[in-house]
């Protein structure tokens, strides 16, 4: 849709709300519109309108969960999370509530939330993807229970990997990461070199992923590959300036300059 549509959506369902006032599916409506318009206050009032007329409207918590979150009020943000659990307990309010706990330290109730979700629906591979990510963010992390490594992020990794409907490269590229830091620990080769099979699976997937060709780079450079690594390195430059990706191209520089310079 474009910006136009969204601005007579506005018009639309503001006069249907001057006919009934307490239209909370109105508000709502205008208030989803409001916010492709980048109108976030007046999105957030309409929430608030929509919930004081319809208490139980789980839409309405969930999208305002949302905004909040954009917005950086991760306490209200899970407040409507919370209410929009207990209305509909379903696997993508767990998950997104899972991020906000994420998002603000909380990190044994973003495990629990995503391993919530899972339960509800063994078919949400996002929340697979999420808890594996942040499993292999906290190795060895003070708060997470010394089980929950990379050895643990792979499980719930591989159990999303098969219950996928379609090869994801996210799944992929996170193995990828895990085997890398198995054999950082361990020092088996095995393990880097099942690392670059799990990269070369996210690459397969998609050709443009700038950073499996990285993270593929540094598997090959921890296995003394220095040509494949400086191919792989040369790809994902190419790949994150056209992405305009700075945090990755930072990386890359590093990289080949350590790559020529050995």
């Amino acid at each position: 849709m474009q910006r136009n549509d969204f601005a007579f959506a506005v018009s639309a369902f503001s006069k249907t709300i001057n006919l009934k006032h307490d239209y909370a599916e109105a508000y709502y409506k205008r208030a989803r519109a409001k916010t492709n318009l980048d109108d976030f206050n007046g999105a957030m009032a309409d929430f608030g309108i929509a919930i004081m007329y319809n208490r139980d409207y789980e839409e309405a918590y969930f999208n305002r969960g949302m905004m909040r979150v954009d917005l950086g009020d991760l306490d209200g943000a899970l407040e409507d999370y919370n209410k929009a659990i207990d209305i509909n307990p379903c696997a993508e309010s767990y998950c997104n509530r899972g991020n906000i706990c994420r998002l603000a330290g909380n990190y044994q109730g973003a495990i629990c939330d995503y391993s919530r979700a899972t339960f509800k629906d063994p078919s949400y591979v996002q929340a697979f993807i999420n808890w594996g990510s942040l499993l292999i963010q906290l190795d060895h992390h003070p708060t997470v229970p010394d089980c929950q490594t990379e050895e643990e992020a792979i499980k719930v990794l591989e159990t999303g990997d098969k219950l996928a409907s379609v090869p994801n490269k996210e799944i992929q590229y996170l193995l990828g990461i895990a085997m890398q830091k198995q054999y950082r620990l361990s020092k088996d080769k095995s393990h880097m070199e099942t690392s670059i099979k799990k990269f070369d699976k996210a690459i397969e997937i998609n050709s443009e992923y700038a950073h499996a060709f990285f993270a593929r780079g540094l598997s090959y450079k921890s296995l003394g590959e220095k040509e494949k690594a400086s191919l792989d390195f040369l790809k994902a430059r190419e790949l994150a300036e056209e992405d305009k990706d700075e945090e990755l191209l930072n990386l890359i520089k590093k990289e080949l300059g350590e790559t020529e310079d050995s």
